[in-house]
């Protein structure tokens, strides 16, 4: 059965050129990513069990992979199904579900937390190949105004409130 998964998983991946060069995530879309590198790497036996643990736990994957559900979930434990991929993976001889939810934008942008992530556990370093295109580092500095923007409004509050 197992063997089945594998060959179903390895008719689905993207080429193999996409798998040691980083530049080659560019042209992926966060989803594809998750669905094939992520499947792959986590497989691969790369991955040391202590952390194939963490990724059961939801606050871990939030701070690893800025994701809001454990990325890997046990086959049959409960756990909220519309969440997670139906193709389970095999990771050591057992069967787990891969978080679905995956963002790419301007309020959520999980992209470069699954890339530094992947980068760990292939054994690349995160400076290989990996450019930031213009469009990626204008949104990211949009977002970091808008958040100066914010909290400068709230410290104009306090201080208003302060002098009342």
């Amino acid at each position: 059965m197992e063997e089945m998964f594998r060959a179903y998983h390895a008719s689905k991946k993207v080429d193999q050129g996409a798998y040691g060069d980083a530049d080659s995530f560019a042209h992926l879309k966060i989803g594809k990513i998750a669905r094939t590198i992520l499947r792959d790497t986590l497989e691969s036996g790369k991955v040391p069990d202590a952390e194939i643990e963490r990724l059961q736990n939801k606050e871990y994957s939030k701070e690893a992979l800025h994701i809001q559900y454990p990325l890997l979930v046990r086959e049959w434990s409960d756990y909220e199904p519309q969440r997670y991929y139906k193709a389970p993976l095999v990771i050591n001889g057992k069967r787990y579900r891969l978080c679905s939810q995956w963002f790419e934008g301007p309020a959520n942008d999980d992209r470069s937390y699954l890339i530094a992530w992947l980068h760990r556990y292939r054994g690349m370093q995160p400076s290989e190949g990996i450019r930031m295109d213009e469009q990626a580092l204008v949104a990211q500095l949009e977002r970091a105004n808008a958040r100066i923007i914010e909290l400068e409004f709230r410290l104009r509050k306090i201080r208003n409130l302060a002098k009342a």
